[in-house]
């Protein structure tokens, strides 16, 4: 009886491998977010503030 729990304990690891692939499969996505990071460019946006020279209209 006591050979049949480490038979068991041996089926598990197996287990492990195949969950371990989808794992990889994440570390791969991560190189899409740095598309993300080109998100900078929303500072160009922030050039807005070139708006405030319509408000010199007041002058």
């Amino acid at each position: 009886m006591i050979d049949i729990l480490p038979t068991a304990s041996v089926s598990k690891p197996v287990a492990k491998k195949p969950a371990a692939k989808p794992v990889t499969k994440k570390p791969v996505a991560k190189p899409a977010a740095k598309k993300p990071a080109a998100k900078p460019a929303a500072k160009k946006p922030v050039a807005k503030p070139a708006a405030k020279k319509p408000v010199a209209k007041p002058a």
